[in-house]
């Protein structure tokens, strides 16, 4: 799920190219529809806001109608969000942006954990990872709020992945942190052997992406 034609779409191509059926869940129809003309087969577009719970409801329904379950669900909303610039002109105007990109950031992994966890349970298991971008050179102040931002995605995801193991769900919950600034294609493998390696629960482990490495 995320901004389609971006990391999403990389990410996506990558485990096509693998042989997985891509369900992508955005807001973008145009590129939504383009992508599943292009690849054929094993693509499905659903729209999701991922701000409206009754979005996520409605693809919940149409997943489990079509496909029984979810394997696997990598959330690239998150990097999208806590990517974007924000005007600094007006300060009021710069607050109010700051908290809705911290509200909108948290509502997504937490909708994208509740929802995802049932659909994986169907399936005896699976993977929620939660992509986020690096800090890049920001003001003081600006950094401790993008921090802030990144310690809630973290600390929600080693909350779920806590209870997911402690109720024996099989389920694995991720953070994954672009620090290397690596190219799209580059994460993608990197996000690839992750989700198909035979790792377990990882408690208070932040996945980092640096120089092509995955560093625990």
């Amino acid at each position: 799920m995320g901004q389609l034609g971006g990391l999403d779409e990389t990410i996506g191509r990558k485990f096509h190219q693998e042989g997985a059926w891509v369900i992508f869940a955005g807001e973008n129809n145009v590129i939504g529809k383009k992508v599943m003309k292009e690849w054929g087969e094993r693509c499905t577009f659903l729209y999701l806001d991922f701000k409206n719970e009754q979005d996520w409801k409605q693809i919940n329904e149409r997943i489990i109608l079509d496909f029984g379950g979810l394997d696997m669900l990598i959330n690239t909303s998150l990097f999208s969000k806590t990517h974007q610039e924000i005007d600094a002109s007006d300060s009021k105007k710069e607050l109010k942006v700051w908290n809705e990109k911290m509200v909108d950031s948290l509502v997504s992994i937490i909708w994208a954990c509740q929802y995802g966890i049932p659909l994986m349970k169907r399936k005896n298991g699976g993977i929620i990872l939660n992509i986020y971008p690096s800090l890049k050179e920001l003001t003081d102040s600006k950094m401790i709020r993008e921090a802030f931002i990144q310690s809630g995605i973290r600390l929600y995801a080693e909350a779920v992945a806590q209870w997911c193991l402690e109720n024996n769900s099989s389920i694995r919950c991720h953070s994954f942190q672009n620090r290397g600034f690596l190219s799209f294609e580059v994460l993608s493998n990197a996000i690839l052997h992750l989700v198909i390696s035979d790792a377990k629960h990882e408690i208070d482990k932040d996945f980092v992406a640096a120089g092509g490495m995955i560093i625990q």
